[in-house]
């Protein structure tokens, strides 16, 4: 994650950090610890071979900015058995500053967290940690100013669990092979965390071959060549938090419709986190534009 465009004379921001014994290329994470999302894309993991396809998700398309333009990257890890319980969750975020007009260097980014998610944030070193930990507010120590035409990592989060109520998404895939080789299939979803609205969700479950739907919610495509159905729904929230998939398929074994994989992107984060304002440290509003990426790295009913 670069925190200045190389080449750049007499960066004191840069110099700073190296004073301070940071990684310019780095966010500051510690030795045992990824980074979280890297600001060069959002391509996601995923397994691989076996018929099953990736759950990242493409790279975004470029967002016009603003004098000063933030963005937040977020990215959730989910393995979960498929009776339901969760094997390990992980949500990593981080927020992204890019001062694109001087006349804006010396900025206060106010922020605020929605629900009760017990979310560990950090900033980064050149950030005041008092002033955050007051009133959750951006600003750089001694209102140093940013870096002009570079983005700058400033804020990053890091959520663990195991425990189930915590999944924003629950799959149950629920197979029965009958004795005449066939298998009936009911696949649901439901959103806990109904505090998200989710996009573009694809389920994907390996098929033994070519399935009868009987019943789907949204829309669906069987994948021969990979032996994958492929279950689709524009928009998960709120008002749209449960579906259903009902099928047939010639099987002799409830393992071949495992694992099930899941992909989606939402405009709001797991952990929260809003952007409330920008504003000069002499109080003055400042325009600006902003992006919030959640995406899945990887999310799988195994």
């Amino acid at each position: 994650m670069k925190l200045g465009k190389k080449g750049k004379k007499e960066d004191d921001f840069e110099a700073k950090l190296a004073a301070e014994g940071q990684s310019v290329g780095s966010f500051g994470a510690g030795a045992d610890e990824e980074e979280p999302a890297s600001s060069g894309g959002n391509s996601g993991g995923g397994g691989g071979g076996g018929g099953r396809r990736s759950t990242g998700a493409a790279a975004e398309p470029e967002v016009e900015q603003g004098p000063v333009h933030l963005k937040i990257e977020e990215k959730i890890t989910l393995e979960a058995n498929r009776d339901g319980g969760l094997e390990n969750m992980e949500v990593k975020g981080i927020v992204f500053a890019s001062v694109n007009d001087p006349a804006f260097s010396r900025i206060k980014i106010q922020t605020s967290t929605a629900g009760d998610k017990s979310v560990n944030f950090q900033t980064h070193p050149n950030v005041d940690k008092k002033k955050f930990n007051a009133d959750a507010s951006i600003t750089l120590k001694s209102n140093r100013p940013y870096p002009e035409g570079s983005e700058v990592g400033v804020l990053k989060w890091r959520f663990q669990t195991n425990d189930e109520d915590a999944i924003p998404l629950t799959i149950n895939c629920w197979p029965n092979v009958n004795s005449d080789g066939t298998a009936d299939v009911n696949i649901d979803y439901e959103l806990l965390d109904t505090s998200l609205t989710l996009t573009d969700v694809t389920i994907i479950i390996p098929m033994p071959g070519s399935p009868t739907i009987h019943n789907v919610d949204g829309d669906y495509d069987y994948d021969k060549r990979d032996g994958i159905l492929e279950w689709t729904v524009g928009k998960i929230d709120g008002d749209n938090a449960e579906g259903n998939i009902e099928l047939s398929v010639s099987s002799s074994s409830n393992d071949e419709f495992f694992p099930v994989s899941v992909n989606f992107s939402s405009p709001g984060t797991y952990a929260g986190l809003i952007i409330d304002g920008v504003e000069t440290v002499d109080g003055a509003a400042v325009d600006y534009t902003s992006e919030v990426n959640f995406l899945v790295d990887s999310y799988e009913y195994v």
